[in-house]
């Protein structure tokens, strides 16, 4: 997964390629270090993987949020975060 920039920016126009995904960070695992599991609303794009610096950041003391993504040459970039979803 690779940010866009410094993780969160600013895009004023929306593209069809974007999605919207919630990224919710683990709270206990058994893989040997925090995971973050990453996935839309309608569960058509899912991935699990070590939580990242950059997600730790911009999570702050919140277990989830939801952020604008899209897939760029088979790897998901975060936007920007979004508002929360009712999902």
């Amino acid at each position: 997964m690779k940010s866009s920039g410094e993780l969160l920016i600013g895009y004023s126009i929306w593209s069809e390629s974007y999605m919207i995904v919630k990224i919710q960070a683990s709270q206990y695992t058994t893989a040997g270090q925090q995971q973050m599991l990453i996935y839309n609303e309608d569960s058509s794009f899912q991935m699990q993987e070590p939580i990242t610096k950059e997600i730790k950041e911009a999570l702050g003391n919140r277990v989830k949020a939801y952020f604008i993504a899209e897939i760029i040459d088979n790897e998901l970039v975060i936007i920007e975060e979004t508002i929360t979803q009712d999902w």
